[in-house]
């Protein structure tokens, strides 16, 4: 028997393929195509268009429904572009190509009351190692960071703002890591 999941998807600048941000309820989607609409307005309202090094750059976000079959999930996986999976395991060094620069890795991430959390993040490699999404992996479970908070896990106060730092290498020069510590600025 088949569940029914709505992700959300990703585009940078109208180009190449839909990337997958949002995998929640351990990495299939969201339960009910009304949280699935709150988190997409979150992600409109949170991701403007900007300019960085002169290049401009805007995001573009759409909901999918998908028929999804119950599997029993050891480790953490991510359905990607192509249904292709990823999958990670906490405290992992791994880093899956998702599709035209967009890659995710594991992460180590420092929370703005101090705590670490065991994370897999998303980094578009052709743009200096922009940062399109953040899934903490607690106890077994997938959150995105909105689903911490709602979750009661964490605050707000003390989620954000938050720092990353990689466990594996990215392919690209990653502008916003502090070279000495290996943290996000």
């Amino acid at each position: 028997m088949s569940e029914t999941f709505f992700q959300i998807q990703m585009k940078v600048n109208g180009k190449g393929r839909w990337s997958l941000i949002t995998p929640c309820k351990n990495g299939r989607g969201y339960g009910k195509k009304k949280d699935a609409d709150k988190a997409l307005q979150w992600y409109i309202k949170n991701n403007p268009p900007k300019v960085h090094n002169g290049v401009k750059f805007s995001w573009e976000f759409r909901i999918i429904e998908k028929e999804i079959s119950p599997v029993t999930i050891t480790k953490f996986q991510f359905l990607l572009e192509n249904n292709r999976k990823g999958t990670f395991t906490a405290k992992g060094k791994k880093r899956v190509v998702d599709y035209d620069g967009l890659v995710m890795v594991n992460t180590d991430v420092k929370l703005n009351d101090g705590t670490i959390l065991d994370a897999v993040c998303t980094f578009d490699e052709w743009s200096s190692g922009e940062h399109c999404g953040t899934f903490f992996l607690v106890d077994g479970k997938i959150y995105d960071p909105q689903e911490l908070i709602k979750a009661k896990i964490k605050t707000r106060e003390e989620v954000f703002p938050y720092s990353y730092k990689y466990r594996v290498p990215l392919h690209c020069h990653d502008h916003h890591v502090n070279e000495e510590t290996g943290w996000s600025n």
